[in-house]
């Protein structure tokens, strides 16, 4: 009867998954038959909503579809900001998506719905447990409840109430782990929380398993496997498969597991989260090692080679293991023998060295006490002698030790201070030379700017004029009329060229009013569009950190339009602890980073030259043959 209820669930999951879900079909459908921008957006936010469920290539471009339609409405492009973090987190790359709550944090604080803000927050505790920080994600986790609570979101305590049994599950703590479940429990019942319970349920599914409770741990299983489906919420079905395969193995039912993490493998690798599909791999060559250790070893050699290539340490290990594990069964002893079982097989021999020395000395004892008294005290008195003369002659080397190691530890000292102050004063002569170079090319760009502003606009105005007192109706004339068109494209190529060398409004009105202009200029064109942002757009800097900065950002919006092929930019400016977070993000081609180190033109080095000026630093988040790139920069402020 459960070979035949295992049957067809799995033809219903096919089904499912070919669509990925009907709900999310119609979602997408909708979508794309709406025109009205208001009624798209609230769509896609309802799409995302649905994360779980959907690949990260289908999670990002409809992220950067609600920024593109939402345009200025800051809840659109905070929603988005929001569901860019789960994918950063997937892909791992945690420090991408902690910048993105520590930028969006202060932005959605103001707002009147508090969901966002509550959101963000939570999320810092997410990604603490998804990095194994587990009391920080604790600590996070009953912050935001307490603010949940306060506000009275009660979405939000739930997920905060199952974040806090997570972590604990994650430290092995599951008897704690079920008091907050439960709480959670509890209140997404009560509240008829629907797509919050079926990872509630698959959490205590686990909780009961470490317990060694199956049944109960089938019970809450059987409830997240209904509930995932009830809610289309694909990568909880997926971990639930998987532990109800392992279920199944406690109760011998090796083909039923085999098929239920088959399944789970299938939707890990629609929905493309590799942490997971690592996980489901090591878990399915487990159950294939008695059937077919041969398939067993393809598995575990595809769950290691996506682990390593996810930079999945912990998941590697696990997966070598298996993999050690099933070509032992094999009878390929010699591929199994792996690092991880020449430590095993090392350690096992030092452990019986140590039992052999312990035995060999227990015989000597005992053949020693049968010894005659008198010798016994003679061996004991020279033996006490020894050790007094061993004592001695350990403590003059110690104290010899001491003496030099302090010798020692001063000269490095002493060396490495003046290595220190040598470095400190090259960096210091290497930054006023810097500065110099740069003073001096601002100052000719000033002057360049003033000359053409002063000398040659009065001239061309002076022949324009005069030109057009010659013009009259009786004279009209083709070739005046086309002299006059020039003069008018010469005098506003000119007055651009004029503001790129020196922008008057840089000086007037500071950083981000400039960089809005620029933004302008450089919008006119329908191919790009470009957004600027700033949580205090009137703050004024230091003219030296105003000019560099407005540099930088001209010479990274250069590069984009020439080599990205993007369509939107988007410029943010923030502050925090005293410090200037300049993001500048654009939807082009992306490239490799690591070909910055090896640059042959000069727009690298200037950046580089110009951080260095204003103590600033960089970090350049791309990947070849990816659509997206990311440049972060933070200067101290004084």
């Amino acid at each position: 009867m459960r070979q035949y209820a295992l049957i067809v669930f799995c033809c219903l999951l096919n089904i499912v998954l070919k669509g990925q879900t009907p709900r999310l079909d119609h979602l997408r459908n909708q979508i794309l038959l709406t025109q009205e921008p208001s009624q798209k957006s609230l769509l896609i936010r309802d799409l995302l909503s649905y994360y779980r469920s959907l690949s990260n290539d289908t999670l990002w471009h409809y992220c950067a579809m609600l920024r593109q339609i939402g345009g200025t409405d800051l809840e659109n492009r905070l929603t988005s900001e929001l569901y860019r973090v789960y994918y950063f987190s997937r892909v791992e790359k945690p420090d991408s998506a902690h910048q993105i709550i520590r930028q969006n944090l202060s932005l959605a604080r103001p707002l009147t719905n508090k969901s966002l803000y509550l959101h963000f927050s939570y999320l810092d505790g997410y990604l603490l447990t998804k990095n194994s920080a587990y009391k920080d994600a604790v600590k996070s986790f009953l912050n935001t409840l307490r603010l949940s609570e306060a506000y009275k979101d009660t979405n939000m305590q739930v997920r905060c109430l199952n974040g806090v049994g997570w972590a604990y599950l994650e430290m092995n703590q599951p008897q704690e782990s079920l008091i907050w479940l439960d709480k959670a429990a509890q209140l997404a019942e009560g509240d008829r929380r629907l797509t919050l319970l079926p990872l509630i349920y698959l959490n205590k599914s686990s909780c009961w398993g470490a317990l060694s409770q199956i049944d109960s741990a089938q019970f809450y299983n059987q409830k997240s496997i209904y509930f995932s489906e009830a809610t289309d919420d694909l990568h909880t079905m997926a971990n639930a498969l998987a532990i109800r395969s392992n279920i199944q193995l406690m109760h011998n039912n090796r083909m039923g597991a085999i098929q239920s993490v088959e399944h789970a493998v299938e939707i890990r690798k629609h929905i493309g989260d590799p942490y997971y599909i690592v996980s489901d791999l090591t878990n399915l060559a487990d159950a294939y090692s008695y059937i077919s250790p041969q398939k067993a070893i393809v598995t575990a050699t595809e769950a290691a080679d996506l682990a390593r290539k996810s930079n999945l340490k912990t998941k590697l290990a696990a997966a070598n293991i298996m993999l050690a594990q099933v070509n032992m069964l094999a009878g390929k002893y010699k591929d199994a023998a792996t690092i991880l079982m020449q430590t095993v097989m090392l350690k096992d021999t030092i452990y019986q060295q140590n039992k052999a020395e312990e035995l060999a000395e227990v015989e000597a004892k005992y053949d020693l006490e049968k010894k005659d008294a008198a010798i016994q005290l003679l061996q004991k008195e020279n033996e006490l002698q020894d050790i007094n003369h061993r004592n001695t002659l350990f403590q003059i080397l110690g104290a010899s030790l001491i003496m030099l190691s302090a010798i020692v530890g001063y000269l490095l000292f002493a060396s490495l201070q003046r290595k220190r102050r040598r470095l400190e004063e090259k960096a210091a002569q290497e930054k006023s030379r810097l500065q110099e170079m740069i003073k001096t090319q601002e100052d000719e760009r000033k002057r360049i700017s003033a000359d053409l502003h002063d000398g040659v606009s009065p001239i061309l105005s002076a022949i324009k004029l005069n030109l057009s007192q010659i013009k009259t109706p009786e004279q009209e004339s083709p070739c005046l009329n086309k002299a006059l068109e020039l003069i008018d494209i010469s005098y506003q190529e000119l007055r651009q060229l004029s503001h790129q060398l020196m922008p008057s409004i840089l000086t007037k009105k500071g950083l981000t009013h400039a960089l809005q202009q620029m933004a302008n200029d450089l919008s006119t064109s329908k191919r790009l569009s470009i957004w600027v942002s700033s949580d205090l757009p009137d703050q004024r800097y230091s003219s030296e950190i105003e000019v560099n900065l407005y540099r930088i950002v001209q010479e990274l919006v250069n590069n984009i339009v020439r080599y990205a092929e993007a369509s939107e930019v988007q410029i943010q400016i923030t502050h925090e602890n005293k410090q200037l977070n300049l993001m500048v993000e654009d939807n082009g081609m992306g490239f490799d980073a690591t070909s910055l180190q090896t640059a042959v033109g000069n727009g690298w080095s200037n950046i580089l030259s110009r951080l260095t000026i204003v103590q600033g630093n960089i970090e350049v988040d791309t990947r070849a043959n990816r659509r997206g790139t990311v440049v972060f920069v933070v200067v101290p402020l004084p």
